[in-house]
């Protein structure tokens, strides 16, 4: 109180009504107190009766004076009430027109927690007004009605301001009801009012409408929950962390990569979550993305599982700001790549072994676009054509590369490729080499498509067909010369027969007749022509390879040497003949009088090329063959070989001459001068021996014809002992001979011979029935005489049949 007195008295302005009149009341009775003891004190204390009515008219003029103070302090007391009142009105009414119109619901409550004023704030925002909230606070709440007057709010606030610290305001959120029933979210901050004693007194409040706040706060939370849903949802791993490398955030992927729970990893840094390299790993990206402000993309790194193992993963963090721009962490995005980092690995693999097939492929591969241009060709391809890289890439289109005669058909196959669902089938070409000459091509298309459909690059794969073309021509011509040596066998064995029916009845004619007969010398001349005929069938059964052959162990160079005296009189003194014989050179096994026919012919058809005179060169040496170079040469065997080569410098021969020089009756000489048989017969002859016989040449440079002979490397076989003059074989004693000959007049020649001779003849049309003859005659038969080629059976499975 003496501070409330000290300042009243230092501000009297500040003084209220009550206290004006407390001032006046004390001076008052001070005065009379003090004028009585005054006067007790004078009548006791002071004789003198002069003295006594002096300190009676002191003691009564202070009373007055007392008394007029006191009606003046009356006057200042009334005077400064009547003031505090206008004062406090007004204040009142300033703060009512407040509370009056705030858009928030300003209340007090008693000490009990009814409500004493509700400002009318409150019926826009329940739509009750302050005298409906005020009699509802006196009922007691129906179930389901919340408005602000009724609901335990009140209470709660009330409890609360009663157990805490008074001085301290309550705020809460509370869900009201409004008038029509839809619910009104209102936030409450109340505190205690207290009296002048500091007592509680009441309660104010006041009462914010927070509805829009309250469902902007729910639409943020649902459109939260469902962003956390979404990014949950995701197999990305998002994450957000803080300065010093804790995570503030991240989603379900993350946490289910980690292999922890949520708990374990918001607040954590990434040094209690992942490997101890890892985590280096992310503390330098982040503080790279930290301190330079700027997102850092593609990073690849590799999770370690314990068994060395463990996921790929391709990370992009960029920095986080608050709303100020300062940089307070990091957010981030992981993707599990494994799959993907193996699926390149494998494309990276299959693209090294396209790559590894498409450089080592023996076969040309060209890459081409869908209008033909070159992409892409192989080494192979690069070979074959003659052409650089960047040239046939400068090339207009892959037509460019093939015969004028080709190229409409291939610019039609590459379009028909361009368009195809499917590899196209394979198709021939002739290409052009950039040297000009020709290449047989087969070429074998496909087209490579991405995912929709869209083309990617035709594949084109080419192959030298020169050889393979050049192989089939000639096994063509192998087998044309093998079906005309069948031809020409058969025919030679029919004329072979009737040849010895003429020779023989020939013979028998002119053994009854003198020379000076008229009819012998036209017998003589048959039987000439008759010899030459055989001659001629001989040869056509050696180029069918029907002769039997005497093979020996033969030394060719022995057999050259031995025939060069015979060859330079065949050969004329216009041509000189060169032998040089290898060093080394082994034997063969062969029928010598076959070989000599062989040389004969190929050194006849050289001095046929050189009318002029020329060089004949003769020489021997041993050549190895591989697979490859048996393919080229009619499919002979791998092997040593002895090789004759016969070289002229004649003429020459074209192409075409060169295709058909083994052909039979196939000649250039004029009509007359040749059979065409030489050569045919020599190369039939070589054939038998299991050898062959090749030709090279050009116009203007001769030709060169070697003859091929496998060397024999085993023991060699007993030479023939020379026959000697015989005396002629005695006549029969009636023997029995069976004939077996499908040619009638044949047989019926042999039929009177052997029965000439003494014999008893028993003949058959086939083998079969000699079979039938011999076992309807056991042990009467001494001789069999069969022809080898019979229809039905022949003489050797007759003779056979016979034996067993």
């Amino acid at each position: 109180m003496e501070n409330s007195a000290t300042t009243a008295h230092d501000h009297p302005e500040r003084l209220t009504g009550r206290d004006w009149h407390g001032v006046a009341t004390l001076y008052a009775i001070a005065g009379i107190v003090y004028s009585v003891l005054s006067v007790g004190a004078a009548r006791f204390l002071v004789p003198a009766a002069r003295l006594f009515e002096a300190v009676t008219a002191l003691a009564l003029l202070f009373v007055v004076l007392s008394t007029l103070y006191l009606v003046g302090v009356a006057r200042r007391v009334r005077q400064a009430a009547q003031r505090d009142a206008r004062a406090l009105q007004a204040s009142e009414q300033r703060y009512r027109l407040i509370a009056e119109n705030a858009s928030d619901v300003v209340w007090t409550a008693d000490s009990a927690g009814r409500f004493t004023y509700v400002s009318p704030s409150v019926q826009r925002l329940l739509g009750f007004t302050p005298a409906e909230i005020m009699a509802l606070a006196a009922r007691p709440p129906e179930p389901g009605s919340l408005p602000i007057a009724r609901n335990e709010a009140l209470a709660r606030i009330h409890q609360q301001l009663i157990e805490q610290d008074a001085e301290q305001p309550v705020t809460m959120e509370l869900c009201d009801r409004h008038r029509d029933g839809h619910d009104v979210w209102v936030e409450v901050v109340a505190r205690v009012i207290r009296d002048a004693d500091g007592r509680p007194a009441g309660i104010l409040g006041a009462s914010r409408d927070i509805t829009r706040r309250r469902l902007a706060q729910e639409a943020l939370r649902e459109q939260q929950a469902e962003q956390q849903a979404i990014l949950d949802a995701l197999p990305a791993c998002v994450f957000q962390k803080d300065l010093a490398n804790r995570v503030v955030w991240a989603n379900r992927a993350w946490v289910e990569n980690t292999g922890k729970s949520r708990d374990q990893i918001i607040g954590k840094s990434c040094d209690d979550i992942f490997p101890r390299e890892v985590a280096e790993r992310f503390a330098l990206d982040d503080a790279e993305v930290i301190r330079t402000d700027r997102p850092k993309t593609d990073i690849l790194l590799r999770v370690p599982a314990p068994d060395g193992t463990g996921p790929w993963y391709t990370v992009r963090k960029i920095p986080w700001h608050d709303g100020d721009g300062k940089v307070i962490g990091v957010l981030g995005c992981s993707l599990d790549v494994t799959s993907l980092r193996e699926a390149e690995v494998a494309l990276r693999h299959s693209e090294q072994r396209f790559r590894t097939l498409f450089t080592a492929s023996p076969l040309g591969i060209i890459l081409s676009d869908e209008r033909g241009r070159i992409l892409d060709a192989n080494p192979a391809c690069v070979r074959l054509l003659g052409y650089s890289l960047d040239e046939l890439r400068a090339l207009p289109s892959l037509a460019s590369l093939l015969a004028a005669d080709d190229v409409t058909a291939g610019r039609a196959w590459l379009r028909a490729l361009a368009v195809a669902g499917s590899g196209m089938p394979p198709r021939e070409f002739v290409a052009l080499r950039r040297d000009g000459e020709t290449v047989c091509t087969r070429h074998v298309g496909a087209v490579v498509r991405d995912e929709g459909g869209r083309f990617l690059y035709s594949l084109d794969m080419i192959e030298d067909m020169t050889e393979t073309k050049q192989l089939e021509e000639r096994l063509r011509h192998s087998q044309k010369i093998e079906a005309i040596g069948r031809l020409a066998g058969g025919i030679a064995h029919d004329f072979n027969n009737l040849l010895q029916v003429v020779l023989s009845c020939t013979g028998e004619a002119l053994a009854g007749l003198d020379e000076s007969a008229p009819l012998h010398l036209p017998l003589h001349q048959s039987e000439q022509a008759a010899r030459r005929a055989a001659s001629l069938t001989r040869q056509l059964l050696a180029f069918s390879r029907q002769q039997i052959l005497q093979p020996v162990r033969l030394d060719v160079r022995h057999l050259i040497q031995e025939l060069l005296s015979l060859l330079n009189r065949l050969i004329g003194e216009a041509i000189c003949i060169d032998f040089q014989p290898g060093d080394g050179v082994g034997p063969v096994m062969a029928d010598a009088n076959q070989i000599e026919q062989v040389l004969i012919n190929l050194c006849v058809n050289a001095r046929d090329a050189m009318p002029g005179g020329g060089m004949l060169t003769l020489s021997t040496l041993e050549v190895t063959l591989g697979p490859e170079d048996c393919d080229r040469r009619d499919l002979m065997q791998p092997g040593i070989y002895v090789a004759v080569q016969v070289q002229d410098t004649g003429e020459g021969m074209d192409e075409g001459t060169m295709a058909r020089v083994f052909d039979p009756f196939f000649t250039t000489k004029a009509m007359g001068k040749g059979t065409g048989l030489g050569l045919a017969v020599a190369y039939g002859i070589a054939r038998q021996h299991g050898g062959t016989i090749t030709a090279s040449s050009r116009p203007g440079q001769g030709s060169t014809f070697t003859l091929l002979l496998p060397r024999c490397d085993h023991a060699p076989m007993p030479a023939p002992t020379p026959a000697t003059a015989a005396a002629p074989p005695p006549g029969g004693q009636g023997e029995t001979v069976l004939v077996a000959e499908d040619e009638a007049l044949v047989r019926d020649i042999c039929r009177r011979m052997l029965e000439r001779a003494g014999y008893r003849v028993m003949v058959a049309s086939h083998g079969l029935e000699a079979v039938r003859i011999v076992r309807a005659n056991p042990g009467a038969i001494d001789l069999l005489v069969f022809d080898a080629v019979m229809p039905i059976m022949g003489g050797r499975e007759a003779y056979e049949t016979i034996c067993r």
